[in-house]
């Protein structure tokens, strides 16, 4: 099995702005989808692992477009 990160980037998009030194920001690509290129890129968060999956957890976009009906 790939490892986690690898398995992240279907559903995020990563950009080369840095947030802070270290930190890059990323979007989630369903948010982008169903709000828009405008709006989706006003929730942003770093390029971290935890806090992607914190993200996904939460985002009912994500939920929605990953979910079977």
């Amino acid at each position: 099995m790939p490892p986690l990160p690898i398995l992240l980037d279907q559903y995020i998009i990563k950009t080369k702005e840095k947030i802070n030194k270290s930190n890059l920001k990323v979007y989630c690509k369903a948010y982008i989808e169903v709000l828009g290129e405008y709006e989706g890129k006003k929730n942003f968060f770093p390029n971290k692992t935890d806090r992607i999956i914190l993200h996904l957890k939460k985002c009912i976009h994500f939920a929605k477009k990953t979910t079977p009906k």
